[in-house]
């Protein structure tokens, strides 16, 4: 018995998520699918992260078990020739057998892009807000979010039976035309970050105050809290062992 890890790239655009559903393309779908058939047997893929529809990702890693001897430049080259063209292996090894992408992470790194500015090709990638933000103030409302606490409020309901998470690093910055979010946490719940997006940018537009942010995470509840962003913006940049 072999373990294999992936890292994976894709876009996910044209995917309803990376979790298998009945009759809809996913990511953790096609890599079955496509794996079985170059390795001639069942193949079941477990993934660090569930990412939604339309969320793309850089750093993706998943884990199979094999009985097959095949080399991995024979995974990475067969599986590359095999994938769609919205999804790349990045890289194939082999690890411990009781390593698993899911439960074996320590932490994951995520990005949200937004374009200040209309743009045909990034349309995609980023989410076009095109009114005043004052950054300032997006940055004062982010400092809440540091530390050990319950997320109840950033997270869709009833997706998890605790809603307590740490979150490590924080920031935005800016990047030409676009301001970026960049956040590292223990775990995410989902639509975790999405949420804090859209919630910052609602402070940021003059919506909300900064204080407020904390004060709705302290109420531990959905509905006090911003709406969620789009998810063509977001990105699962790396995932930490």
């Amino acid at each position: 018995m072999r373990n294999i890890k992936l890292t994976l790239e894709y876009d996910g655009t044209e995917f309803h998520g990376w979790q298998v559903q009945p009759g809809l393309r996913t990511v953790q779908g096609i890599l079955e699918e496509r794996f079985s058939l170059l390795l001639k047997e069942p193949i079941e893929v477990t993934g660090a992260g569930r990412t939604d529809g339309g969320v793309h990702a850089l750093g993706q890693v998943a884990n199979f078990k094999i009985d097959n001897e095949i080399p991995l430049s024979g995974l990475y080259e067969g599986g590359n020739s095999l994938l769609p063209e919205d999804v790349s292996i990045k890289k194939v090894e082999e690890v411990p057998l009781e390593f698993n992408a899911r439960y074996s992470a320590k932490g994951k790194v995520y990005r949200y892009e937004i374009s200040r500015v209309r743009s045909a090709l990034r349309r995609r990638y980023a989410w076009e807000v095109e009114y005043p933000l004052n950054l300032e103030r997006m940055k004062k409302g982010t400092r809440v979010f540091l530390g050990e606490h319950d997320f109840t409020s950033f997270s869709k309901n009833g997706d998890s039976e605790s809603h307590i998470t740490r979150i490590v690093r924080c920031e935005w910055h800016r990047g030409g035309d676009s301001i970026v979010f960049e956040v590292e946490g223990v775990r995410f719940l989902q639509n975790m970050v999405r949420i804090m997006v859209g919630t910052l940018v609602e402070v940021g537009r003059g919506r909300f105050s900064p204080d407020e942010v904390g004060e709705m995470l302290s109420l531990r509840d959905r509905r006090r809290a911003g709406p969620t962003a789009p998810p063509q913006g977001l990105f699962l940049v790396e995932v930490k062992y």
